[in-house]
């Protein structure tokens, strides 16, 4: 996990995805599938709140590329500092979501090559 980790950063940082998705695996792993289903949720309603109160700049509505790394795409895209700053919160709060569930899902992993080290023994 800590090697795909290595070598998926620099496609994360541009929200490419798939390495991860599929590699850990994320697609069909029940723990990993939770943050994957909650994390995006929380996020939208928790940006959608800071905009509706104005910590955060509104959508100024332009087209801009998914690949983006999140905080400077919503910097581009509400043309405001505050933007660049919730994108940065936005990821913490992703990365502290996601965390738990990765380290549950690496006790399992080691647990189960421990298994198998012994059955090949």
């Amino acid at each position: 996990m800590k090697s795909l980790g290595k070598i998926t950063i620099a496609t994360s940082i541009f929200n490419i995805t798939e390495p991860v998705m599929f590699g850990l695996p994320i697609i069909l792993n029940p723990i990993m599938a939770i943050p994957c289903i909650l994390t995006p949720g929380l996020t939208l309603a928790a940006t959608a709140i800071a905009m509706r109160i104005g910590i955060v700049a509104p959508l100024t509505g332009v087209s801009l590329s998914n690949v983006i790394p999140t905080p400077i795409y919503l910097w581009m895209a509400n043309n405001s500092i505050s933007g660049l700053i919730w994108g940065f919160l936005m990821v913490a709060l992703s990365m502290a979501i996601f965390f738990p569930f990765f380290k549950v899902a690496e006790r399992m992993a080691v647990k189960q090559e421990e298994k198998e080290d012994e059955s090949v023994s």
